[in-house]
């Protein structure tokens, strides 16, 4: 079976970023995963209603370990692409893409 990568971040109020990744099985064969990628760019979402981790956790670092006032829940999607062998290494694998694609249409948070 062929893999995606879903790239996304998390960017808090003041800009820091912090970034996370993870693979989907390619279960739809017929979608080229750059135009999906493009298309879904920037489209804002909650982590755990994706199932993937939270990257907020990642920048509590630089604020004593704990979360302040600068941080709210949105994650934002960076882009989906064809995995390549580093990438399956290395990504966990968070389910099947159109299993993904259909979780994310509910949790996904309006713009405008």
């Amino acid at each position: 079976m062929a893999y995606v990568v879903f790239n996304y971040l998390y960017r808090d109020a003041s800009n820091y970023k912090a970034w996370g990744a993870v693979l989907l099985e390619d279960d739809m064969p017929g979608r080229r995963s750059e135009e999906l990628g493009s298309s879904l760019s920037g489209v804002n979402f909650v982590a755990r209603q994706l199932g993937v981790r939270d990257l907020r956790a990642d920048l509590w670092k630089w604020s004593g370990g704990l979360p302040n006032e600068d941080d709210h829940e949105w994650h934002e999607i960076c882009g989906i692409s064809a995995a390549t062998d580093e990438d399956s290494q290395t990504y966990p694998v968070a389910g099947f893409l159109s299993a993904f694609l259909n979780r994310l249409e509910r949790a996904r948070i309006p713009v405008g």
